[in-house]
């Protein structure tokens, strides 16, 4: 599996290969964030489907409490690639397809991060049913037992040993 994500007006480029690491434009390895704090971390907002308000709300609320800010930079696939270049601590949005994850998913994988839905499951965000995915959680690289938060708001801890 191959992936890449371009940010033209930002004369950036991410690209990443399974099993082969992630890279810059430069030829750069990427590697996750290492910052040992409550960390930045990137979200999406349901401007297309208000009617997701009431439930991304109380998790904003409780995302802009666990974390030290609250970032978005633009596409689900451009804020994945700042994860993997270690530029966000972490990632997580509501309703998202696989068209908007697959790429930088990779890129945040292959940089040490881990992918998940948000009950944790390694796999749950990749599962495409009638309906595009859902939502996407990327830890940290270096905690495996902390997340963003689940999906009924509280801030969670979640272990990925399993998902290695």
């Amino acid at each position: 599996m191959v992936g890449a994500v371009l940010a033209p007006l930002l004369g950036e480029a991410w690209s990443a290969a399974e099993g082969q690491g992630a890279f810059d434009r430069e030829g750069k390895r990427l590697a996750v964030s290492r910052h040992p704090g409550a960390g930045v971390v990137a979200t999406g907002f349901p401007f297309r489907r208000k009617e997701r308000l009431t439930r991304y709300l109380p998790v904003m609320t409780a995302a802009l409490q666990r974390f030290e800010d609250l970032r978005r930079a633009g596409a689900a696939s451009l804020d994945l690639a700042y994860v993997g270049a270690g530029a966000f601590d972490g990632y997580f949005e509501l309703g998202l397809g696989l068209w908007d994850i697959a790429a930088g998913a990779l890129l945040v994988r292959e940089a040490g991060g881990v992918v998940t839905d948000w009950a944790g499951r390694c796999r749950g965000c990749f599962r495409q049913r009638r309906h595009p995915c859902g939502h996407a959680c990327v830890a940290r690289g270096h905690a495996r037992d902390r997340c963003c938060v689940t999906a009924d708001a509280r801030p969670s801890l979640i272990r990925y040993d399993a998902c290695e």
